[in-house]
């Protein structure tokens, strides 16, 4: 039977030798100090007592990796959706035959998000408006109501219009609105989508 000093299994273990006398102690081996012998199965005793310790900080640095693998994919899939978000916010090279227009900032603070206008008629004499609204993903006008009434004509993209009290309605190009006078709606973007629409000002 191989015989070894107390302090060459602590350096073994990488513990004090105060640690491995104390083991010893609790499982009733008399020693009297770090130069003291024990045999195998004095160390056994000891890879025992200290082995749940070992799986313990294992467990530990398993979970500790895991939670870092967790909060990285967390992190890329937040970088991701940030890209996305961002690249859904980008000016779409083409949305509609209409153009884009100006963003709109004469009528920013009638809309949530951000939005073009484009006016496509010049003529006063005609008295019939007519405007390419273009919405980014998301944006939308507050609620409101015309006097005359108005005529929506989607031409790009994904969007919604909703009366007030009535459930909201998808539009999608080639769908038409016909907004009664005085009448509260709100119509705007999809959360994930650019949207256009012709709007035509009814009885100015």
């Amino acid at each position: 039977m191989a015989k070894f000093r107390v302090y060459e299994i602590a350096k073994k273990y990488n513990k004090d030798n105060k640690e491995i006398l104390e083991i010893l102690k609790a499982n009733h081996v008399e020693v009297k100090n770090h130069m003291s012998t024990i045999g195998d199965e004095q160390i056994k005793m000891i890879d025992n007592a200290l082995k749940p310790k070992k799986e313990a900080k294992q467990n530990n640095n398993s979970k500790k990796q895991e939670n870092s693998k967790k909060q990285e994919n967390s992190k890329r899939k937040d970088n991701k959706k940030a890209q996305n978000m961002e690249k859904e916010k980008q000016l779409p090279e083409y949305l509609s035959a209409f153009p884009l227009g100006e963003e709109n900032v004469q009528y920013a603070r009638f809309f949530i998000g951000k939005s073009y206008l484009a006016p496509l008629t010049s003529n006063k004499d005609l008295n019939t408006p007519v405007c390419n609204v273009t919405f980014e993903p998301g944006c939308r006008n507050n609620w409101h109501s015309h006097t005359g009434g108005q005529l929506l004509i989607a031409v790009g993209g994904k969007g919604y219009y909703q009366e007030k009290g009535k459930p909201a309605r998808l539009l999608l190009p080639g769908d038409i609105v016909e907004i009664a006078p005085n009448v509260i709606h709100w119509h705007g973007a999809a959360p994930d989508n650019w949207f256009s629409h012709l709007a035509i000002e009814c009885n100015p």
